[in-house]
């Protein structure tokens, strides 16, 4: 019996001197890792203590085309990924996240076509512009302050929960209506060359900066410094 428990034990210790490691199967993830001094080795993984404390993390223009393991960057709190080739974005674990850059440059169009954040309610800031999502829930994202979301395919954009936006850049989509009636902070409008039917600003007098050319009414009735309850 003793020799039994010996043994149980013996083959036990090993475990408890595992290191625990963050998968990284993108090679160009994880060079990108190594470049900013979080890893040091491609072997396709990561220790994860050296990445739970990391809270903002520039990976733009890598070349990256996987980012599985971001998921275990616990603090994370500042992503800027733009200019890669990924087609998903798993960020339902970030939940400390408040500023995500994903927006498409040169050579790498923005595949996704789904992003999902509602896991991210802290965030204020978001860049998810040429991309290929045709629409955007972001009901849980109460904090938002800035949008860029340029030159993608959304038919529909609800903003009714995010009442401290200031800055709204949907230009380029193919949206029909846009009711900002509840988004009394917004200050930077742009949406223009859109298939606008109605664009409802009934109570945004803190506007500064209108664009809208490019739709189906007269811009130019909202080139005005102060809108005054005019509801097209």
């Amino acid at each position: 019996m003793i020799k039994i428990i010996s043994l149980q034990i013996l083959f036990l210790i090993p475990l408890f001197g595992f290191s625990q490691y963050t998968s990284i199967p993108d090679t160009n993830f994880e060079k990108a890792l190594i470049e900013l001094g979080v890893d040091d080795i491609i072997d396709g993984r990561v220790l994860s203590n050296k990445i739970k404390s990391v809270k903002a993390l520039d990976i733009s223009w890598k070349e990256i085309a996987d980012l599985t393991g971001i998921q275990d960057f616990d603090s994370l709190q500042f992503l800027f990924c733009a200019a890669n080739p990924f087609t998903a974005l798993d960020v339902s674990n970030n939940t400390a996240l408040k500023g995500l850059d994903l927006d498409a440059e040169g050579d790498y169009p923005c595949r996704l076509t789904n992003l999902d954040l509602s896991k991210n309610i802290q965030l204020t800031f978001l860049d998810c512009g040429a991309s290929e999502l045709q629409k955007l829930d972001l009901s849980k994202n109460i904090e938002l302050k800035e949008l860029y979301c340029s030159f993608s395919n959304i038919k529909k954009l609800d903003l009714s929960t995010n009442t401290k936006l200031i800055t709204l850049d949907a230009s380029y989509n193919k949206l029909r209506n846009l009711d900002l009636s509840n988004n009394r902070d917004i200050q930077i409008l742009d949406v223009r060359n859109n298939k606008l039917k109605k664009l409802i600003l009934t109570n945004n007098s803190s506007i500064k900066s209108i664009r809208c050319e490019g739709n189906k009414f007269d811009c130019g009735l909202l080139h005005s410094k102060r809108i005054e309850n005019k509801k097209l």
